[in-house]
């Protein structure tokens, strides 16, 4: 996705929890992107990154966020520290980054605070999936309640 972003003409910023996957990333995009380390799972660090990419670009059009642990055991296995995790990134992650790039698009006064995608969302027949059902379709569903969408330039 983020290839086919600066393809078109986007400036990427490629952030992740490692930051070795982020700058390959980046390194096979070219001079239209950076990279850098971000755990999602702090609502303050996600703030704070995504305030860094409007300073450094001067906005922020469109957010990408990929967010997945998925531990596939059915239901009666899974531990409550293991719940704790899916739901730590997968949702409470995910939210961090609809929320902080919600705000900034919104104070910038852009007709489109809702060009946050987040691409995971599906069906799924697998009944060990159990953290996809229980995460994935919320984020999409914040991103829709966004005010309406323009011009990406800028992908975080």
């Amino acid at each position: 996705m983020a290839v086919g972003a600066a393809e078109h003409g986007a400036s990427v910023v490629c952030l992740d929890i490692d930051e070795t996957a982020a700058q390959r990333v980046a390194a096979r995009i070219g001079r239209s992107a950076s990279s850098g380390q971000l755990d999602i799972r702090n609502g303050r660090g996600v703030s704070s990154a995504l305030e860094r990419v409007v300073a450094d670009s001067g906005r922020l059009d469109v957010v990408v966020c990929t967010p997945s642990i998925n531990i596939r055991k059915p239901i009666l296995e899974l531990t409550s520290d293991e719940v704790d995790c899916i739901l730590d990134l997968n949702l409470k992650g995910a939210f961090n980054v609809v929320r902080a790039a919600g705000r900034l698009m919104s104070e910038a006064g852009q007709p489109d605070a809702s060009s946050c995608l987040c691409p995971y969302v599906r069906r799924s027949s697998n009944r060990a999936s159990l953290s996809d059902a229980m995460t994935k379709p919320a984020p999409s569903n914040w991103c829709e309640r966004l005010p309406p969408s323009s011009d990406p330039r800028v992908f975080a």
